[in-house]
């Protein structure tokens, strides 16, 4: 009787150790798939607020283009909203009547996003 109640202590603590050693190993996944998660969520925040600065900018610089009637809208810009650099330029296409193509270029320090688009003004 005394050998059996040794033997199954010992079996406990075995099966505590392996229970133990699952519970961290599933604990370490969890863990990094969370901040894997909280990185992406983070960097996809990042790039959509790029895209919306890009896309305010665009239609600010159309609707001037739409609205003036200088015919000297050739321009280059450069300013900083919110930490990102935001670069804006307004060509003439000499071979079409009252049409521009605007750039438009939003970047921080990994990661740089373009836009063009083509403007007529009626």
């Amino acid at each position: 009787m005394y050998n059996y109640k040794n033997k199954r202590n010992g079996y406990l603590i075995l099966e505590n150790i392996v229970s133990l050693s699952l519970i961290g190993i599933m604990a370490s996944l969890v863990v990094s798939i969370f901040s894997t998660s909280v990185f992406n969520l983070e960097k996809s925040y990042n790039t959509s607020k790029m895209i919306n600065l890009a896309k305010k900018e665009m239609c600010s610089i159309e609707y001037g283009i739409q609205n003036n009637k200088e015919e000297n809208l050739f321009k280059r810009t450069s300013k900083n909203i919110e930490g990102y650099t935001v670069k804006s330029e307004v060509i003439k296409e000499r071979d079409y009547f009252n049409c521009y193509r605007v750039s438009v270029c939003v970047s921080c320090e990994d990661k740089k996003m373009m836009i063009d688009s083509y403007v007529v003004r009626t």
